[in-house]
């Protein structure tokens, strides 16, 4: 059976006060010991909140890029929704929708890979019969390309 913190806390806090010692020490210790618990409580339920936050956010900001369906525009089952409510990511977490982000990014950077080097085979088989105009258009594609960081 877990204790709820606030609950080890008073418990404390009383027994600070009730327990008879001649020096005071194991009353003080007791004290401190409530003092400490309550500052740890705090500061993991900022730790919590802070990481609930972040995750919300990086959820909507991934689920935004992958054009997931927003609440503000299925006004039957979300009414009132507005653009603030953000997109539905389901059951997903930021985990998934991250790893399904890359997999989407590394997908969409091979298609450009053989874009460009099915461009880069049309310039070639095309560039005997180029106009200067033409030639100097494939030079500058080529420097752009070049370019990408």
């Amino acid at each position: 059976m877990d204790t709820p913190t606030e609950t080890l806390i008073q418990a404390l806090r009383h027994l600070s006060t009730d327990i008879e010692s001649e020096d005071g020490v194991a009353n003080a210790a007791i004290a401190e010991a409530a003092q400490r618990l309550e500052e740890q409580s705090a500061k993991i339920k900022r730790l919590r909140d802070g990481i609930a936050k972040q995750n919300l956010e990086i959820e909507q900001t991934c689920g935004k890029v992958l054009d997931y369906p927003w609440f503000k525009d299925d006004q039957k089952n979300f009414p009132g929704a507005t653009e603030k409510d953000g997109v539905c990511v389901g059951d997903h977490v930021a985990e998934t929708i991250a790893a399904e982000l890359a997999r989407k990014y590394t997908e969409a950077m091979d298609r450009i890979k053989r874009l460009e080097d099915a461009g880069d085979a049309m310039d070639e088989w095309m560039s005997s019969d180029w106009t200067e105009d033409e030639k100097q258009f494939q030079e500058q594609w080529r420097k752009s390309k070049e370019a990408k960081p």
